[in-house]
């Protein structure tokens, strides 16, 4: 058997490492769909606006601010 000790800080420390990699991760992966989002031929422009307007609601809920520079 190891000899390692986990104690409820470290576990806690690692788990916080971990997710706030992931937090970030998903907030790039959100703003990247924002800033390549386009309208397809054919496509309402209604829909659009609706799919626009739920991956900025993503962003929202995981705390992302969106700025303009984002958006054009």
């Amino acid at each position: 058997m190891s000899n390692i000790k986990y104690t409820t800080r470290s576990l806690a420390r690692v788990n916080k490492t971990i997710f706030e990699s992931q937090d970030v991760v998903t907030k790039m992966f959100l703003r990247n769909n924002i800033q390549t989002l386009k309208v397809k031929e054919g496509v309402n422009i209604a829909k659009h606006v609706h799919t626009f307007n739920s991956k900025r609601e993503q962003l929202s809920i995981v705390g992302a601010l969106i700025f303009e520079k984002d958006i054009l």
